[in-house]
């Protein structure tokens, strides 16, 4: 923008050194005529011709430096136009731009024409773009989740970790994970630990058996006697334990049965439901799980934040991917684009009609803010080269006037 108005400004200078080196020249034209005591039909004629063209020239220069400053400095009525009017041109644009610019109907009419839907889906399907696009999501994402404070994020961990497990039938679950074990028949292999933990335990404490055969026998039986029963509990237990091993076994075809049963009763009892229901209800207000909640806040947030600083992150990959899916189902799908365009012209309507008047304003405040010797200096910067024109064509067309009048008087004397 800088640039720009330098730019103005020097081809302004360059324009406004033509128009007085033209104005000099008229006059100088002027009083070189004076130098012929007997000035002959072309001498006269380029008199009149830069006469006219010294009037015509004086006067453009009067009327162009009226609008911007005041003529020599001198307290001439009616000039130093803008300077003077400055909130009157600050309303005038504010009204201008609010009618011409920013009423909702114009706005959607260009809006329609402009293609924008079609422009964005080209200018995400560059894969540099969508790149661009998933940088700058990524870096909000980072910093959202940073500012967060740890209260509310603990809270909204909570609240939907509570609310997905409040919404899950436990018992139905319960049955189709059991259901899963059974159609595998993983579930023999809870039965074969059960039995493996009860042998392991036998052959770890024989001596807790014999001593719950003593205390279970009256106080005359031997002490020989005790251990002897100890000793055969503890072999009969190890042989029964060898005897439910087989698969064919009539321990392992009750726990079949048995898990059989509780996959029905996980779906259809009433009674087994409330229980689950009840322990659900324990496990969402107990502290321990509120906790562990805690905790995996705090590590969701870790994990966003070192994934987010990787240049060859996850969630950037995401990002560039869908939005590279995106814009390809946008460029090929007219309708979509035609449902996107209705809807961006609605938010944008809805946002310019009730801002209209603040954005005129805008315009309006900024305009107001300048310095007067600011504001007629930035304006005769950017038309002041047109404005330095109509001083040249002044001197020009005022000079051509002047030698048709003259050559229109001579000719009828």
């Amino acid at each position: 923008m800088a640039q720009s108005i330098d730019t103005d400004e020097r081809e302004g200078s360059r324009q406004r050194l033509i128009a007085t080196g033209l104005l000099v020249m008229a006059l100088a034209l002027f009083g070189a005529t004076f130098f012929d005591p007997q000035p002959d039909f072309w001498t006269l004629l380029a008199r009149h011709v830069a006469e006219a063209g010294v009037a015509g020239g004086v006067a453009d220069w009067f009327a162009v430096t009226a609008l911007f400053r005041r003529p020599l400095g001198l307290p001439i009525p009616h000039t130093g136009v803008i300077p003077n009017n400055q909130e009157r041109i600050a309303r005038g644009l504010a009204r201008f731009v609010e009618k011409h610019f920013l009423e909702p109907s114009t706005v959607a009419a260009r809006l329609r024409h402009a293609d924008l839907t079609g422009m964005f889906a080209r200018w995400l399907a560059a894969p540099e773009n969508a790149t661009l696009l998933a940088d700058r999501s990524a870096q909000a994402l980072a910093a959202i989740v940073a500012s967060v404070p740890d209260q509310e994020l603990n809270g909204f961990v909570r609240r939907a970790a509570v609310r997905g497990i409040s919404s899950v039938d436990l018992a139905s679950l319960f049955a189709i994970g059991l259901q899963a074990m059974y159609d595998s028949g993983r579930h023999q292999e809870l039965f074969d630990g059960m039995l493996g933990r009860a042998r392991d335990w036998i052959e770890e404490n024989p001596s807790r058996l014999e001593q719950m055969v003593e205390d279970r026998t009256a106080w005359w039986v031997p002490k020989a006697i005790d251990r002897g029963l100890g000793k055969l509990a503890v072999h009969q237990a190890t042989a029964l334990l060898a005897e439910m091993a087989p698969a064919d076994s009539a321990a392992r075809q009750g726990f079949d049965a048995l898990v059989a049963r509780l996959i029905e009763d996980f779906r259809g009892s009433p009674r087994y439901q409330r229980r689950i229901e009840a322990i659900k209800r324990d496990m969402l207000g107990s502290e321990q799980l509120a906790e562990a909640l805690d905790r995996a806040a705090e590590e969701l947030r870790r994990l966003v934040l070192e994934d987010v600083a990787d240049r060859d992150s996850q969630i950037r990959r995401v990002i560039a991917d869908a939005a590279q899916r995106f814009a390809g189902k946008l460029a090929a799908d007219e309708g979509l684009r035609k449902r996107l365009e209705r809807r961006l012209i609605w938010v944008v309507r809805g946002l310019v009609r009730p801002w209209r008047g603040s954005i005129g304003g805008f315009f309006a405040d900024v305009m107001r803010g300048w310095e007067t010797s600011t504001l007629a200096d930035r304006l005769e910067a950017a038309v002041g080269r047109d404005l330095q024109y109509v001083r040249i064509n002044g001197t020009l067309v005022g000079g051509l006037v002047g030698g048709v009048l003259f050559l229109a008087t001579w000719w009828t004397r």
